[in-house]
């Protein structure tokens, strides 16, 4: 008896495949993103059959898939708009899932949303994004102390800094988390150029939350 249990937990486990997974995610993120779940089921559908992109398009915002990556837990969408939203999943040590729910609109610079949830027994539950990323400021992308030092009123600076949202990159191969200044690439004045350190930093994975690199792999 106990052999033939065993033989049946590991024929569930074995059909709950990475797809499914990714798939169930996707789903029940329909309570947060207000995309119905029929549509992202005929957004699956159509991206699987490689439909063209005019059949491919899915409900009133005509959106479809841009990318579909089971194995690596990540996919991609989008419409007739200037953005688009992801979603990934990374496995954790006990069994659950770690979820980023992602999306940006731009004009060029882009307003971005980004939600964390943990996956436990197929329920989610939103995390607070000081619980799952380290604390990021100005300082991580420009030398701020340096400015003061060399007598250069940085009030404007910092309040230009804080008014570009940062822009995330989900992984789509292995699991570390990009972070990007929009205002180092887009708003930092020509004569303050010297000063920035850099305008990207690569988060490192740490079985649900994330950590800055040391300083000296910057």
């Amino acid at each position: 008896m106990k052999k033939l249990l065993f033989i049946f937990f590991v024929i569930i486990s074995y059909n709950y495949s990475p797809a499914q997974k990714l798939k169930d995610i996707y789903l029940q993120l329909s309570n947060y993103d207000g995309i119905p779940r029929e549509d992202k089921e005929m957004m699956i559908s159509n991206f699987l059959t490689g439909k063209e992109v005019a059949d491919k398009e899915v409900g009133d915002r005509n959106i479809y898939l841009y990318d579909y990556q089971p194995k690596n837990g990540y996919l991609s969408y989008g419409g007739s708009y200037e953005g688009f939203s992801s979603v990934v999943y990374w496995n954790l040590s006990n069994g659950g899932q770690l979820v980023a729910n992602y999306s940006q609109s731009c004009g060029p610079v882009c307003d971005v949303r980004l939600e964390f949830f943990i996956r436990n027994k197929k329920s989610l539950i939103r995390q607070k994004l000081f619980n799952v990323l380290p604390t990021i400021t100005i300082r991580d992308f420009i030398d701020i102390d340096k400015m003061i030092s060399d007598g250069i009123n940085v009030e404007d600076i910092i309040q230009s800094f804080y008014s570009y949202d940062l822009d995330f990159i989900l992984p789509q191969k292995g699991k570390n988390l990009i972070v990007e200044s929009q205002y180092n690439e887009l708003g930092l004045p020509a004569e303050y150029e010297k000063y920035s350190l850099t305008w990207r930093i690569e988060l490192i994975w740490n079985d649900g939350t994330f950590l800055k690199p040391k300083k000296n792999e910057l």
